[in-house]
């Protein structure tokens, strides 16, 4: 399944699908841009096309990469940080690499990607149900709506307009060495022209996934079914 659904400025514009391999085209920095949890195939593309966005889609879906989403909400910054931290540890307790970890400050909270050969939840028409019900049980501090089955996130390197912050990269020891001013990092105006000319060294990019990841086979978690 090479198709994800896209909403460009507003999570109310959805409704396109383009192939993933194609989303660094449509990333403007300036632009809030929002990509599904889900991947399609060219069935679910072609009734997008036809209806009008996938609304009432119920077909197969699968997924690249789980998303633990730490909203911080009411929360400080500090607090919501300590959170993301210890979710890092919680992988750790679970033989989780760092390099199979991609954490992102996304303009308030963060989000932590994991590859999903780490879970090999396969493609269905009920894959939903299944990862939503799995994070819940196994990580019930995080926000597990994303799992809908229309479920959206932000891109990387674009602005979260309700903070004029950029949701961007870091990697763990970042996250875990309080002295680096995420605030800082994820507010330079500049931030275009940083990607466009440090394009190959630009670490975590959602379109290519480009962080090294390496499984560790000792992570196993049985899926929650309904």
């Amino acid at each position: 399944m090479n198709y994800i659904e896209i909403a460009k400025g507003s999570p109310r514009n959805r409704g396109s699908l383009i192939l993933k391999s194609d989303l660094l085209k449509y990333i403007n920095p300036k632009i809030p841009l929002f990509r599904s949890i889900y991947l399609y195939d060219k069935e679910a593309y072609n009734y997008a096309n036809n209806n009008d966005g996938l609304k009432n889609y119920f077909g197969k879906r699968s997924i690249d990469n789980i998303i633990l989403d730490i909203d911080k909400g009411d929360s400080s910054d500090e607090y919501t940080r300590q959170k993301a931290i210890a979710m890092v540890v919680r992988l750790e307790e679970f033989d989780v690499s760092h390099k199979s970890i991609q954490c992102y400050f996304s303009g308030s909270g963060y989000h932590i990607s994991i590859p999903n050969n780490c879970f090999n939840f396969t493609a269905s028409d009920n894959i939903h149900y299944v990862v939503k019900n799995t994070i819940s049980k196994v990580f019930p501090e995080v926000d597990s709506s994303i799992f809908m089955r229309t479920g959206i996130y932000r891109v990387a390197h674009t602005i979260n307009k309700k903070t004029d912050l950029y949701k961007i990269p870091i990697d763990v020891k970042e996250l875990f060495d309080t002295s680096v001013d995420l605030l800082e990092l994820a507010s330079y105006g500049d931030y275009l022209d940083l990607i466009k000319t440090n394009f190959t060294i630009v670490r975590g990019l959602d379109y290519y996934d480009g962080f090294c990841v390496e499984t560790n086979l000792n992570f196993k978690v049985k899926k929650i079914y309904l």
